[in-house]
């Protein structure tokens, strides 16, 4: 699938957009971060935890999890993503997409571990194989 229009290729995600953690950002995002004077970059298919980096002019950094819902209802998140909001603290936010099918509406929540409390769910599969030595061969 191809990045919207408003985000750059990842290639300059690892030139322009490091992890910083030295300031408090000064972000001050609105539905769009290019609409802010703000560079989004993908970075979805790193899996870092997150799926934009939004560099400002003045160099600050946010980091922002995207979660799309066809309707409304619960968001899941995965273990990186919520570990990563816990270290970045204030550079991270999510971006909620509600009806995004039809009537998108955009909730942007900074700092959500500061915020949420979210209910762990542990869902393991594994497949344990007790007669291995059956089926192998010599």
């Amino acid at each position: 699938m191809e990045s919207p229009g408003w985000l750059q290729p990842r290639s300059s995600t690892r030139i322009r957009c490091p992890i910083r953690r030295a300031r408090p950002s000064a972000c001050k995002l609105r539905s769009s971060t290019s609409g802010a004077g703000r560079t989004p970059y993908d970075v979805s298919a790193e899996q870092l935890g997150y799926d934009i980096c939004s560099e400002a002019p003045d160099g600050s950094v946010c980091y922002i999890e995207v979660k799309a819902r066809a309707r409304t209802g619960p968001i899941a998140l995965i273990p990186n993503e919520w570990l990563m909001a816990q270290w970045l603290g204030a550079e991270y936010w999510h971006y909620v997409v509600n009806k995004a099918t039809t009537t998108p509406q955009l909730y942007a929540i900074k700092d959500p571990t500061a915020r949420l409390r979210p209910e762990e769910v542990v869902k393991v599969v594994r497949y344990v194989i007790r007669d291995r030595k059956a089926a192998a061969t010599s």
